[in-house]
């Protein structure tokens, strides 16, 4: 697990300036689990390193049942070609990241993972996501028969709207169990809920 945890925006923003501070060029990465803050962050250490943001969600071809496989890469490495030439930080932010940047081949010199953490200290997402109790497809299996469970309670049937989530949700929980970035960062952002 990664020793640089941070709970305060300005000091990790801090801690990614200094090890930045001998570099020309740096791409940073900021992974986690959709609605974790990442965007946020990402804005936020972009205005402060006067660099540029680049949120994948931008190249997801949504409609689709999955994420990594749907990703319009060809834009996507247009686009950071591009940045790199007016930026001297690209900031890249997105889940399963770390299987993305492996796709199109660059490598990133600072990676950030955002937790969002409880205001008891837990971290929301873990279990839903990563159990190290359990194998992946435990956790699956349990996500699709907790969603048919709530389709019933709602009195909706399988609704295709509460469904479409998971492959997205699949992917997500193996690429956290396969990679285990919340664990690999350099560093890991723990944003509380009240933090919003």
């Amino acid at each position: 697990m990664s020793d640089l945890v941070y709970r305060n925006q300005s000091e990790l923003q801090k801690a990614v300036a200094q090890k930045l501070s001998h570099v020309q060029f740096s791409l940073i990465t900021i992974d986690g689990k959709d609605g974790s803050g990442k965007s946020r962050l990402a804005s936020s250490l972009a205005k402060t390193l006067s660099g540029i943001h680049i949120e994948v969600d931008q190249y997801w071809n949504e409609n689709e049942s999955g994420y990594i496989e749907h990703i319009r890469y060809g834009e996507l490495v247009k686009d950071l070609e591009n940045s790199r030439w007016d930026y001297p930080i690209v900031i890249i932010e997105g889940i399963c990241l770390l299987d993305i940047i492996a796709r199109i081949g660059v490598k990133q010199y600072v990676s950030i993972y955002v937790k969002r953490v409880r205001p008891n200290g837990l971290w929301a997402d873990g279990l839903l996501h990563f159990d190290p109790n359990r194998t992946a497809d435990q956790l699956i299996a349990d996500r699709k028969d907790q969603r048919l469970e709530w389709a019933t309670l709602e009195d909706l049937g399988v609704n295709k709207d509460k469904l479409s989530r998971e492959g997205l949700d699949e992917e997500i929980i193996r690429y956290h169990y396969r990679r285990l970035p919340h664990e690999t960062s350099d560093f890991v952002y723990e944003r509380y809920e009240m933090d919003v």
